[in-house]
C-alpha cells in the first residue's frame, strides 16, 4: 500500500495498530498488572468516547494514541459505524482486562472460550471472519 494512495483513508494504519493483537494495547497489557490494565482500557474507551477532550497530563500514552486515531477516523466514518466500532472496542477492552485477570490467576482458557468476546470485537474491527463458515 502506497502512503500516497488517495483511495486509502489515512486513519487505516492507526486502526490496524489499535485492533491487531501485538500492537499498542496487547503489547502493554502483556506486562502489566490487573489494575494498570483496567486503567489503561478505561483511558482508551474514554478517548474514543470523548475525542475532543484533551488527555490528562501524565496519562498512559495509549489514551493520546487512541484519541488521535479516532479524531482522524471520525472525519470519514459514518455515525452508525462509529457507534458500532466503539461498542465492539468496548467488548475488546473488556476481554483484554479479563485476559489479564485470568493470566495473573494462572487460569488458562481454551481457544474456543477466549475467542467468543475478543474474537468478535477483532472480527468487527478488522472485518475479518474469525469463525468458520459452512
Amino acid at each position: 500500500m502506497s502512503r500516497c494512495d488517495p483511495t486509502v483513508p489515512r486513519w487505516m494504519p492507526h486502526r490496524m495498530r489499535l485492533c491487531k493483537p501485538g500492537f499498542i494495547i496487547d503489547e502493554h497489557s502483556d506486562v502489566a498488572d490487573n489494575e494498570t490494565v483496567r486503567c489503561q482500557m478505561t483511558c482508551v474507551m474514554d478517548a474514543l468516547r470523548n475525542p475532543y477532550k484533551p488527555r490528562p497530563e501524565g496519562e498512559w500514552v495509549g489514551g493520546e494514541i487512541t484519541r488521535s486515531f479516532w479524531l482522524n477516523a471520525i472525519r470519514t466514518v459514518t455515525p452508525t459505524a462509529q457507534k458500532r466500532f466503539v461498542n465492539a472496542f468496548q467488548l475488546f477492552t473488556d476481554a483484554v482486562v479479563q485476559e489479564v485477570i485470568e493470566r495473573n490467576a494462572h487460569h488458562i482458557r481454551t481457544l474456543r472460550a477466549t475467542s467468543s468476546s475478543a474474537g468478535s470485537a477483532v472480527e468487527q474491527c478488522l472485518r475479518l471472519p474469525l469463525t468458520s463458515t459452512p
